[in-house]
């Protein structure tokens, strides 16, 4: 049995590679909606990846930046993942923290999980 997905993924990255590979992993399998730019996305129970080295988006090291920012099923992505970075993406409010390039056989699994 396939799980269940959100009804929507906001993928956010200014990267097109990053994109298309989400993109791969998560076709046809929920509704996509893509931003080059940081912008809260709504609290509707879609789950959002968001590239950390996304510009203009605050550091993950700054929780109180994140506070009034981080709605549920959030995860965030990291090209250079290390537990220092997770460990502070957790504590600001994130529900996932992986390696942005992670399996696009996963992919589907990851917004599963988040959305539950």
């Amino acid at each position: 049995m396939e799980p269940r997905l959100p009804p929507a993924v906001h993928l956010y990255s200014a990267n097109a590679g990053l994109l298309t590979h989400w993109r791969h992993g998560l076709a046809g399998r929920c509704r996509l909606l893509t931003h080059e730019k940081w912008q809260a996305p709504p609290d509707d129970g879609s789950v959002s990846l968001i590239d950390l080295h996304l510009p203009g988006l605050p550091a993950v090291t700054q929780p109180e930046l994140w506070a009034t920012h981080c709605p549920p099923r959030l995860v965030a992505c990291s090209t250079l993942p290390h537990d220092d970075e997770g460990v502070a993406a957790l504590r600001a409010g994130f529900r996932g923290y992986c390696n942005a390039w992670i399996s696009v056989d996963l992919l589907p699994r990851l917004a599963a999980a988040v959305a539950a």
